[in-house]
């Protein structure tokens, strides 16, 4: 009997990094300014920000501001899943970071937001909410707000107007100190989609809410935002986010099944294009 396919994709759904000085702060702008486009600072669109004495600006999921000499940048959503690997190694420190893993389940389980909060409240000294909103989705919290750590499990299909309990999100908010350590381990994975995964399924099982049975049906996958409209902006995005991915798979040995997921094995001779790339990394 075929087992149906679980779906579960991994991303970096939050980030606030700091610099301390002058050229720190520069060398961060810069490399924010060099992902959107200048357009990004003259949008219609775009409005006035302050956060804690830092003054910017914000559009879109992001936000700048400049404090003396100091500069923080928030990433959220789309911008925070395509941009953090650019701009976290700029940073100063990170005060925050959300890891979010969205399961996509071929039949529908409008419960597991009631489990978790089962499991968290079996716990005993645990602080744990469950919340159901008018449109009928439902989250449970996990833990404080002003700690280090917070959980959300919340059913995302609901909110997006979909059938019920089909699409769920499991969300980690991890805020500082740990949250310096998160992005450090983060900026060395080998497999980010398999680490991210891991730390969140270990946080939310180590409090009563499991996730081991997402993991068995399939790896996770790695959500990247897509919101590129410039074709300058497209090819940042492919140095930043998708080059990466791609060479570590093509030193694997999967350059045909590279080509063939981006629809480009028509366009190259897949034997001799591998051959010359092993060549050339021995």
């Amino acid at each position: 009997m075929e087992i149906p396919e679980i779906k579960v994709v991994s991303a970096v759904d939050f980030l606030t990094v700091t610099t301390k000085t002058d050229r720190e702060s520069a060398n961060m702008l810069k490399t924010l300014y060099d992902l959107l486009g200048t357009d990004f600072l003259t949008h219609s669109k775009s409005r006035d920000w302050s956060f804690m004495g830092y003054k910017g600006r914000a559009y879109e999921g992001v936000r700048y501001g400049l404090r003396r000499e100091e500069a923080i940048v928030m990433l959220s959503g789309a911008p925070a899943s395509r941009f953090w690997l650019a701009v976290a190694p700029a940073r100063s420190r990170c005060t925050r970071i959300d890891l979010a893993v969205t399961i996509s389940l071929p039949v529908k389980d409008e419960y597991i937001a009631v489990r978790a909060y089962e499991g968290v409240t079996d716990k005993g000294q645990l602080r744990g909410s469950y919340i159901v909103n008018s449109l009928g989705g439902q989250t449970t919290y996990v833990g404080s707000r002003e700690s280090q750590y917070f959980g959300r499990v919340y059913d995302k299909s609901a909110e997006q107007g979909e059938e019920p309990g089909r699409l769920w999100r499991f969300e980690l908010e991890v805020k500082k100190p740990a949250s310096e350590a998160v992005v450090m381990r983060l900026l060395t994975s080998q497999d980010l989609a398999s680490d991210i995964y891991a730390y969140v399924a270990t946080w939310f099982t180590s409090r009563g809410v499991g996730m081991a049975q997402f993991a068995t049906f399939t790896r996770s996958e790695m959500e990247i935002g897509t919101i590129v409209t410039t074709d300058e902006k497209s090819l940042n995005w492919l140095t930043t986010s998708v080059r990466p991915t791609v060479g570590r798979l093509i030193v694997n040995g999967l350059m045909a099944e590279v080509l063939d997921s981006l629809g480009l094995t028509k366009f190259v001779k897949i034997k001799n294009v591998q051959e010359e790339f092993d060549n050339g990394t021995r």
